[in-house]
């Protein structure tokens, strides 16, 4: 089987975007970038389906970078050529020209365990590009057959429901929530529609700890109220939930969400407010100032090198 190397791949497709009546003029500071799936601490089921999705491959996205030295790594081990093997071999290539994205989809039967894989290279002034995706693989566990379990039970009473399906998982907070407080309530909603959720078998997981104990239990679900005493820390939290049915199938779900603690917030707007401050566009919009429109996606700080720098929340930009 013979495909594209990989940046031969790139540069083939940054020529056909810059050949195609779409403008690639209509964004400001336009940049090459990446998105990988699984990734974010989350739990996927065996066998899973990895995502990378490529944006703006054409000429602009591409100009400062070094595409020879992009390599994709699964587990620290170079995956760049049989990745693009199997997505071409499977129907797993997607090109979108509209948007200049590349999508590239593959199955792998990966061992239950913790992975991490990413793309990494550099730019055409050295510097690093590196993204990033860590996550867990499961063995999903669905019910014995109606027959298997008769054997099992010495031909004796068994219970005649056929359910593989395992339970509904409804997390709070959700993934990828935004969470203005560090004393939320951490709640899951769970139901089967044929048994009922096995309490015993129940794990949940905060920030790869196991804090089950500290949940609140219940038929319809668990919820946990963060003390004063132990708020969650600003930052990014994972959350990640196990629990069987009565049948023993088995339901994980995950939620990666961001905490910012409200009460470190510095006043805002900053004064004076009849003037124009040196941080400017700081949301995404369109501009049009004469000459070509275009999507403004930066933040614009007018200042000299070393200036102080005043923002609402503290950070880095």
């Amino acid at each position: 089987m013979k495909s594209f190397p990989f940046p031969a791949l790139l540069r083939f497709l940054a020529l056909g975007a810059a050949l195609s009546l779409f403008p690639l003029g209509a964004t400001d500071l336009p940049s090459f970038s990446a998105r990988l799936e699984p990734s974010r601490s989350q739990w996927v089921p065996r066998p899973v389906r990895l995502v990378l999705e490529l944006s703006r491959v054409d000429p602009l996205g591409l100009s400062m970078v070094d595409i020879g030295s992009l390599r994709l790594t699964l587990d620290h081990v170079d995956i760049t050529g049989i990745f693009l093997e199997l997505a071409a071999a499977t129907g797993g290539m997607k090109w979108d020209p509209m948007g200049s994205t590349l999508t590239l989809t593959v199955p792998a039967d990966l061992p239950p365990g913790e992975h991490v894989w990413e793309l990494a290279g550099r730019t055409i002034t050295g510097g690093k590009l590196r993204w990033r995706g860590l996550f867990t693989v499961y063995q999903p566990q669905r019910a014995l057959p109606l027959a298997k379990r008769i054997a099992l039970a010495g031909g004796g009473p068994v219970l005649r429901v056929e359910d593989f399906d395992p339970p509904e998982l409804d997390l709070h907070p959700a993934d990828r929530a935004f969470l203005h407080g560090n004393k939320p309530r951490i709640e899951v909603r769970w139901s089967d529609a044929l048994t009922w959720v096995d309490l015993h078998s129940a794990k949940i997981l905060l920030d790869s700890k196991d804090v089950t104990s500290s949940f609140n239990l219940r038929g319809w679900g668990a919820f946990y109220d963060v003390p004063s005493s132990a708020p969650l820390r600003d930052g990014k939290h994972v959350l990640v939930v196990r629990v069987k049915d009565a049948l023993g199938n088995l339901a994980v779900s995950t939620s990666t969400f961001l905490v910012l603690d409200d009460s470190h917030r510095a006043p805002w707007p900053f004064a004076p407010t009849n003037q124009p401050h040196p941080v400017a566009h700081t949301h995404h919009q369109y501009q049009y100032y004469g000459g070509s429109p275009y999507f403004h996606h930066g933040i614009d700080i007018r200042v000299p090198a070393r200036s102080t720098i005043y923002a609402p929340v503290g950070g880095k930009v």
